[in-house]
């Protein structure tokens, strides 16, 4: 069985499929990456980057609560992992409030802040 994330931003859902996630990683204040493997015919412009989900917390607007909201996110994929297999999707709750939702590819190597 497939476990997925929900994210909720105006109203709308977004799911990311957890065995897809290959790292996570908080790229700028107010963002945290969710990189995903290549697994579903993404090709991308350089050799370095993965496809990505990028979340956007206004309010997380220090790199100590970019931290705190990076920290939560893996916790929250554990608690997916933890949850039984008849319930496939997991509503994330995290500290800051996701303003925004981004499909994206970033360099894998980046570094974080």
């Amino acid at each position: 069985m497939r476990k997925f994330l929900k994210f909720t931003h105006s109203g709308m859902d977004f799911l990311v499929p957890v065995n897809d996630i290959i790292s996570v990683k908080a790229s700028t204040q107010t963002k945290v990456d969710i990189l995903l493997s290549n697994g579903f015919g993404h090709t991308a412009t350089n050799a370095g980057e993965v496809p990505a989900i990028i979340l956007t917390a206004s309010t997380a607007n220090t790199d100590d609560k970019t931290k705190q909201q990076l920290n939560a996110l893996i916790a929250e994929i554990g608690n997916a992992l933890e949850t039984s297999w008849t319930n496939p999707i997991y509503a994330v709750t995290l500290p800051y409030a996701i303003d925004g939702v981004a499909h994206d590819q970033v360099d894998f190597s980046a570094g974080t802040i």
